[in-house]
């Protein structure tokens, strides 16, 4: 589905530059998620993979703040 343009627009901006720093350190990040991005950047364009990676980035800060968990890769 993507990130919403209905919400906060600061806080979208920060999740897509967020994205994009994480993509351009991808050669030194390990775990399922820079996986992820890499899979995703053979197929897609970089700035459809940051888009998509902000709204896992979204939807996992949401998740570690409703269930007060730690997020373990």
């Amino acid at each position: 589905m993507g990130i919403s343009k209905r919400g906060d627009k600061n806080l979208r901006r920060l999740l897509v530059q967020c994205a994009r720093a994480f993509m351009q350190r991808l050669e030194h990040n390990q775990g399922r998620l820079a996986d992820w991005v890499k899979a995703q950047l053979t197929r897609h364009h970089s700035n459809v993979v940051a888009c998509g990676l902000a709204n896992k980035l979204a939807r996992i800060a949401w998740s570690v703040t409703t269930h007060r968990t730690a997020f373990i890769q």
